[in-house]
């Protein structure tokens, strides 16, 4: 028996949507590290998805997709590109201006509502689908 130090994809078709993922963090310009943080998951498991050797769970998959702008294309070996998605940009460059004056539009409240209507418009989902969490430390 030899082992390989190469690591391959588990499938053809594993290895397309890994090259899917590269292409897609290429173009929007976010790093590894970045993504990996943005999942809540390890470097390394975003490597592994790079690689073919593991899929994410459809949840993270999804999670991914947002955060990215695209809609990957999984089960078909020959596509190496995702889907750019140009109406609905990563969430890298979804940035929302936050409102200098704590009195214009209802205060923090209204802010927070404003912040709310332009995430949804943003990610293309509806208002009520947005829930935003506000921590005091």
């Amino acid at each position: 028996m030899t082992l390989s130090s190469k690591k391959e994809p588990r499938t053809p078709e594993d290895g397309a949507f890994g090259q899917q993922i590269r292409a897609a963090m290429e173009k929007r310009k976010i790093s590894i590290s970045k993504l990996a943080r943005d999942l809540g998951c390890s470097v390394q498991a975003i490597r592994n998805y790079q690689l073919g050797l593991f899929c994410p769970r459809a949840d993270k998959q999804e999670q991914m997709e947002r955060i990215l702008g695209v809609r990957f294309i999984k089960g078909q070996s020959d596509i190496v590109e995702p889907h750019y998605d140009e109406e609905r940009p990563s969430a890298e460059a979804s940035t929302v201006p936050l409102i200098e004056d704590k009195n214009q539009a209802g205060g923090p409240a209204g802010i927070i509502r404003q912040a709310q209507k332009d995430l949804a418009a943003r990610l293309g989902v509806d208002v009520s689908d947005v829930r935003i969490t506000v921590e005091f430390r």
